[in-house]
Parts: structure tokens; C-alpha cells; sequence
């Protein structure tokens, strides 16, 4: 009898050893951290990435902008009686960005040993110019024009179109905010590379 107690001692004991070392097992496949792949950081992945993103607006510029459109008759005559002239004045806001579509695999950068990425942007565009409230417009007619020609929503478009035409040239002539439009573009991406090792620079530009 002492003996059949000893084996049966001994059995739980090496039930026991099993069960812990199979439930250690269990806990470490389902509670062990798991290890990340790290992402590799090539021209490629990070072109696959960026390229879809489109046009990437940088900057917005509000411009005081004025502007006269004068209808000359080519005679002080002619003024006199058929020259029409609109000056207007409004705040214009001009959005300035990068199309990251046409970026190229060769226009990124990487470098590994530094862990830095460079963009080679495409010239900064003019994506979008809007009057912002409302269009100060004054008009100066010959008689006959102010009698049998006058149309306030034809001079109102004229106005509109005038002013954001000569916003538009305002802001693409400032080179220092093109330029400044594509450097705000590495902010922007930066993004992309949280939870690496990885910066953007600009020293390849």
C-alpha cells in the first residue's frame, strides 16, 4: 500500500511539472511581446506612399489686391462717350502646394546610414485662388455707355477675374514664397516616417 501511495505521489508530481510548464508555454505564446517588423525605408516605398496623395497645399497667402480694367475707345472722344473703366480692390486668398503625383523614384533621397529622406519637388503651383468677402468696385463710363451699355454683374465678373488674375501673378513672382512652399512640403511628410528613424532634409535640393 505504501508503495501504490508513493507512486501515486509521484505521478502528481510529474502532472504538475507538465501543467506548469505547458500553461509557461501558453502564457508566453499568447502574452509575449510580439517583435515588429521593422519597415524598410526605400525610394520606392516611400514614392508608393506619397504619390497618391496628389496635390499637397503648403502655404495660403492673403493678398490685398487691387485692379482696373479699362475699356479704351482710342480717343479722348471716343472716352468721352464709350470708355468704360472698373477699379476694384478685395482680399484674395491664393493656396500654394506641391503635386506629389509627379514626383519620380529618382526625385527621393534615402539614405540609410543617416536615416534621412529627400524630396526633389516639382515647382510650387498655384492651386487655388478665392475672393475673400466682398469686391470694392467702382466705375467710371462715357454717357452713352452709362446709358445704353451699363450691366453691374458683367462689370462684377470683370472685377472678380481681374483680381484674382493679378493675385495670381503676385504670388507666382515671389520666389522667396515658392520656394518656402516646397520646403513646408517636408513638414507636411514628415509624418510619415513617425515611429522610424527616419527625418526629411533638404539638402538634396
Amino acid at each position: 500500500m505504501k508503495m501504490i501511495m508513493q507512486i501515486f505521489s509521484w505521478v502528481n508530481v510529474v502532472f504538475l511539472l507538465v501543467g506548469v510548464v505547458v500553461g509557461l508555454l501558453v502564457g508566453w505564446f499568447f502574452f509575449a511581446p510580439k517583435t515588429q517588423e521593422k519597415e524598410i525605408i526605400t525610394s520606392r516605398t516611400v514614392l508608393e506612399k506619397v504619390s497618391a496623395k496628389g496635390m499637397l497645399v503648403t502655404q495660403s497667402v492673403i493678398v490685398d489686391q487691387k485692379a482696373t480694367m479699362a475699356a479704351d475707345q482710342g480717343s479722348e472722344w471716343s472716352n468721352f462717350w464709350w470708355g468704360h473703366e472698373v477699379s476694384a480692390r478685395a482680399n484674395v486668398k491664393v493656396d500654394v502646394g506641391v503635386d506629389l503625383a509627379k514626383l519620380r523614384e529618382d526625385d527621393i533621397i534615402v539614405n540609410s546610414l543617416e536615416k534621412t529622406v529627400c524630396f526633389r519637388y516639382p515647382n510650387a503651383e498655384i492651386t487655388s485662388v478665392e475672393v475673400e468677402g466682398d469686391i470694392e468696385a467702382e466705375t467710371k463710363s462715357g454717357i452713352l455707355k452709362r446709358i445704353l451699355d451699363s450691366n453691374s454683374t458683367r462689370d462684377y465678373n470683370l472685377a472678380l477675374n481681374k483680381l484674382k488674375e493679378e493675385a495670381t501673378k503676385n504670388v507666382s513672382s515671389q520666389d522667396e514664397l515658392m520656394t518656402n512652399a516646397r520646403n513646408a512640403a517636408d513638414n507636411s511628410l514628415g509624418i510619415l516616417f513617425a515611429g522610424t528613424d527616419f527625418k526629411t532634409v533638404n539638402t538634396c535640393r
